[in-house]
């Protein structure tokens, strides 16, 4: 296992949720290479850039984010059928 520290900077430009706080956890060296490899493919400056948009997107399928960031994520929201212990379900 290998420790991930996600950094202070800006989550949304416009204001959104406002400064991030760094957090350090471990990964799996397998899942940290695969993180990195994403990365790569987005061209994303930071892997704490990538990681943040992976939960992100992760949380808003799961429906725990608003209507309006799951769209800023791409998440799809209409037609969804999940229920289950999100902030709309």
């Amino acid at each position: 296992m290998r420790n991930i520290t996600l950094a202070n900077t800006p989550l949304n430009r416009r204001g959104g949720i406002g400064l991030n706080k760094a957090v350090t956890f471990s990964l799996p060296e397998s899942l940290l290479k695969l993180i990195e490899r994403v990365r790569e493919k987005r061209r994303d400056p930071t892997r704490s850039d990538t990681v943040r948009v992976l939960l992100l997107q992760a949380l808003g399928s799961m429906d725990y984010l608003p209507g309006s960031e799951k769209k800023a994520l791409g998440v799809k929201t209409e037609g969804s059928n999940k229920k289950g212990g999100g902030l709309n379900g």
